[in-house]
């Protein structure tokens, strides 16, 4: 066999195994899932901030999975769970949602895709009853039916980025929370939403747009340094520096 025989037979080959490597490469792709067919599919939609979470393992100690506490802020579509008789006067209002994955001790589950909530997260959550075990709070009024998770995976959270003003989820870029989120959504149920707890984007953080005054630098101190001089420390002298 010459060279130009071997060639012959080896790129059909290769070419089977790039075809079969990109088949199994699609099978692992997330696939869109419109933001009008995430709203109908969802039974809440809320605007909320997470406030804690909590990891816990089904009954067969085989899977964790977190419960995460929401604070409400607005509500798009749908009601809030009844607040129970003994709740707190003035306490938020908040929803529960159950994740799949987190970490106990030693044990840490991951799962892919799968949305990642962190403390302090803030977002609009598009929310359907949970499938997942009810999560063990020590409340003997725990109902399962209280208990939501996100639609489409990690598409059902539009986290906020509250220094710009946008949101995000993962194929999309929102560049207006006020046009592109909350009227959107509301275009979608066909209803204004429901304030729940006063909560205004352009107050939190440091937006864009925010006034802010030029820093101003008068002096440096000291003036020269000597050439690799590695651990020497210049001071920046001036006004209107952000801390």
């Amino acid at each position: 066999m010459n060279f130009y025989q071997a060639i012959k037979r080896l790129v059909p080959l290769v070419l089977l195994v790039g075809i079969s490597t990109a088949g199994w490469a699609q099978c692992g792709l997330m696939y869109e899932v419109p933001l009008v067919t995430k709203v109908q599919e969802s039974g809440l939609v809320v605007e909320g901030k997470v406030i804690s979470q909590t990891p816990f393992w089904n009954a067969n100690q085989t899977k964790i999975y977190t419960r995460n506490v929401i604070e409400v802020y607005k509500v798009f579509k749908g009601t809030l769970p009844p607040l129970s008789a003994d709740a707190v006067k003035n306490a938020p209002r908040t929803v529960t949602i159950i994740t799949e994955g987190g970490r106990i001790g030693n044990e840490w589950h991951k799962v892919h895709p799968n949305v990642d909530f962190n403390e302090g997260h803030i977002g609009v959550m598009l929310l359907k009853a949970s499938r997942y075990p009810v999560s063990h709070t020590g409340n003997p009024l725990q109902r399962k039916s209280d208990e939501y998770e996100v639609v489409a995976s990690k598409q059902g959270f539009l986290k906020y980025d509250i220094y710009h003003n946008t949101a995000s989820d993962v194929f999309h870029h929102y560049t207006d929370i006020n046009v592109d989120v909350y009227q959107t959504i509301e275009n979608l149920v066909g209803q204004p939403y429901q304030n729940v707890k006063n909560f205004n984007i352009h107050t939190l953080g440091n937006p864009i747009g925010a006034s802010r005054s030029t820093p101003v630098i008068s002096s440096f101190s000291p003036d020269t340094v000597a050439a690799g001089g590695a651990f020497d420390t210049l001071a920046i002298n001036g006004t209107d520096f952000d801390t």
